[in-house]
């Protein structure tokens, strides 16, 4: 890159030599692209090689634009030519693109273009497809680093398909990257791309008749990238967990689907059906033709193509809804906040802009004591004030390093001029506890899970802090009370907190925890308590662990698939809920008639009492049950000798009607007024795929296995069902 330094000349030259000399790529192989109207350019690559392998090409070709506005510029591009450099196309598989340059010289203004004030160079190459020069392979899939992985893969399976295998190696590879970054597989943000890249392999795997498979292909990874097996087995439990989650969606899938398919008559599926296997189900629209052709049937792209337009125009409606707030274009020419905050709980600022927003006001100042909120961290609160003007300050956020403190008026109009800037002291105080607190939760856990375990994400409010972990199981009340004594004893070490700037590779090397999903520059903050934590961070920090006073998980729990969230109190409202539990103790015990010693012993023996009732109860139900069966095989109707009977029994009996002994040639539904529906017999009659067939044609649900099934209906619609499950069964 180089911003307002060298430009087109220099950069030309640099770049022929590193792929010539360097990297010592044939010459004679390569072909030069220009934009048609960068006449500087062209008579520069001239100079370097013959006219005959410098390529004209048009603005969509070589001309590279961010949007309606901002930078813009010509670009030329260096291609290795396979086979030849005579009629050169570079959509031709016979070519491909190994270096690029954008010359971004001007400026794009609605319908206008003018010239940058400085001229900037962005310069790309193509890694690996370098290598695939380099070394004579046939793809990018054929490169040293691939081998062992597509050879893994050929090995289990028979089944040829290259765009299957291709999208297997690369989605494959990918997620094995993401999960090692702390991602884990979830419905947001970087967890939403890893599920996807591991369903979507997946699905093609489906298609090469695999399954179950993907995990067994991260040691080949490991093999190319060594770093890959530092959490080598992590990596392979949740790649593997996700794609056993998936196989049961896909199979629940497939029985919908035949279900469906088996009970409609038209030629052509509906095209909300095949978009709701797509949709819920995950069905590549391929499976979905294939399984139609099984049965005869046809699918019709064009209504399930306009069926998902239809779809993704909602989700860009969606998506595009956002808060009405300063957007980036207004604050073009605003200069960075400068945050005075880590050392300053009042400060002046010059106000620059403000813009009122229904009833209060957005205002950004030169520079603010108010931190921003950032890195899970929420924003200051306080005041703003001036001669003319009064307001609360209730958020802060930041674009483009720009704050843009959100005021409510107390008094007057705000003028543009100077302000007194004043946090909540109390406020802050609360939140530097809990972020501190944080810091030594997260250590703390690394200590008793493992250090494999990551943050997945992070709050800290001046109420609370909660820490979402990269775990995919429980954690169990001993590690948690351990976790919990871990921080308490950091707490009462009352440690000096310091906070220093350094490189940022300087700090990775000294251990300081950095995260995947956060942005870093090359100089960074590292908040570091001695012998226990030390992690990049932006936010505001105790200046010594013994302000904290009193740490206290309130709960964990399961938030998605491999995240697990610890919530946890501090200082006052840590003692609060404690002695909160100390009250409810008690007033248990005067309930139990108890000491508090005494409670669980006491608890114990209810339990076991219960437990003698309820077994007791169970007794009672099964002699009700059995004699209401009983009486009604009295006179049961008979079809082709088979024994048919229709009884109604109380919700409570119909959930405990699994197996009726000592019969033989019978059928039975047994129902409630609520709309329970069980069929239960002891014939060859498939009732969980008869009840199915007979549902899907009412759009209802329900099913079992052969010998007994059920379903839950409107008291009104048990008859109808009845007597098509026997339509099926006796015609």
């Amino acid at each position: 890159f180089s911003f307002g330094d060298y430009f087109k000349e220099e950069a030309i030259k640099m770049g022929w030599e590193l792929i010539t000399k360097e990297l010592g790529i044939d010459r004679n192989r390569l072909i030069v692209t220009v934009y048609k109207d960068d006449i500087d350019a062209f008579r520069i690559w001239e100079k370097i090689i013959p006219a005959s392998q410098i390529v004209k090409l048009d603005k969509d070709n070589n001309f590279w634009e961010m949007g309606e506005t901002g930078p813009c510029g010509p670009s030329s591009e260096i291609y290795y030519a396979f086979d030849g450099i005579n009629d050169f196309d570079p959509d031709d598989e016979r070519f491909i693109e190994i270096y690029n340059m954008v010359f971004m010289e001007f400026n794009k203004d609605g319908g206008s273009i003018s010239h940058l004030p400085n001229k900037n160079i962005d310069t790309g190459m193509g890694l690996e497809r370098v290598a695939m020069v380099m070394q004579r392979a046939e793809t990018v899939f054929d490169i040293d680093v691939m081998i062992p992985l597509k050879s893994s893969l050929r090995s289990m399976t028979d089944v040829i398909n290259d765009k299957a295998e291709k999208i297997i190696l690369d989605h494959i590879r990918a997620a094995c990257f993401l999960v090692y970054d702390g991602v884990r597989p979830s419905n947001e943000k970087q967890g939403y791309v890893l599920r996807r890249l591991i369903r979507r392999a997946a699905k093609f795997g489906y298609e090469m008749g695999l399954s179950n498979f993907l995990y067994k292909l991260v040691k080949d990874v490991a093999e190319s990238y060594p770093f890959i097996k530092e959490k080598i087995n992590s990596i392979e439990r949740v790649i593997r967990k996700e794609e056993e989650k998936f196989d049961e969606v896909l199979s629940r899938g497939l029985d919908f689907a035949k279900n469906y398919i088996e009970a409609t008559d038209e030629e052509t599926l509906d095209s909300d059906f095949v978009f709701k296997l797509y949709d819920t189900y995950g069905f590549p629209i391929e499976l979905t033709k294939d399984l139609a052709l099984k049965y005869g049937k046809k699918v019709d792209e064009d209504a399930y193509n306009r069926r998902f337009k239809e779809h993704q125009e909602l989700s860009r409606k969606n998506k595009s809804f956002t808060k009405d707030r300063i957007s980036e274009q207004e604050l073009k020419g605003i200069p960075s906040t400068i945050f005075t905050g880590y050392h300053n709980l009042e400060d002046k600022g010059n106000l620059i802009k403000v813009r009122e927003i229904d009833d209060r006001y957005e205002m950004i100042f030169d520079k603010s004591c108010f931190y921003a909120e950032s890195g899970g961290q929420v924003a200051d609160r306080g005041t703003v004030s001036s001669n003319s003007f009064k307001g609360k300050v209730v958020d802060v956020q930041k674009c483009n390093d720009v704050f843009i403190h959100y005021v409510e008026g107390v008094e007057g109009e705000p003028e543009k001029g100077v302000y007194d800037l004043k946090i909540d002291e109390q406020f802050r105080s609360k939140v530097k506890a809990n972020h501190t607190a944080t810091h030594l939760l997260h250590s703390a856990v690394k200590n008793v899970l493992g250090s494999e375990v990551g943050q997945a994400g992070s709050l800290v409010t001046d109420e609370k802090l909660r820490l979402d972990l990269n775990i995919d199981r429980a954690i169990s009340n001993r590690e948690l009370e351990e976790i919990e004594v871990l921080v308490n004893r950091e707490i009462l070490k009352n440690s000096e907190i310091t906070t220093t700037s350094k490189n940022i590779e300087d700090a990775k090397k000294e251990g300081a925890i950095a995260y995947f999903e956060d942005r870093y520059g090359d100089v960074v903050r590292v908040v570091t308590i001695p012998n226990f934590s030390k992690e990049l961070c932006g936010g505001t920090h105790a200046s010594h662990t013994g302000e904290i006073g009193l740490f206290k998980i309130v709960y964990e729990k399961s938030i998605s698939s491999g995240i697990r969230r610890i919530e946890a109190i501090t200082g006052l409202s840590a003692y609060e809920y404690l002695k909160n539990r100390e009250l409810e103790l008690k007033s248990v015990a005067s309930k139990l008639n108890s000491q508090e010693k005494d409670i669980l012993s006491k608890i114990d023996n209810m339990i076991e009492k219960q437990i003698e009732l309820k077994n007791k109860l169970s007794l009672l139900e099964n002699k009700v049950l059995y004699k209401a069966i009983e009486s009604s095989f009295v006179n049961p109707e008979v079809i082709d000798g088979v024994k048919v009977v229709e009884v109604e029994l109380e919700p409570n009996l119909i959930s405990r009607l699994a197996k009726i002994k000592d019969r033989s040639n019978y059928l039975i539904f047994a129902f409630s007024i609520q709309g329970d529906l069980v069929l239960i017999t002891d014939r060859d009659f498939n009732l969980g795929a008869i009840l199915k067939k007979v549902l899907v044609k009412m759009g209802k649900k329900g099913g079992g296995r052969p010998d007994f099934a059920r379903t839950k209906l409107e008291h009104n619609e048990i008859k109808e069902v009845i007597d098509s499950v026997k339509e099926n069964i006796f015609g």
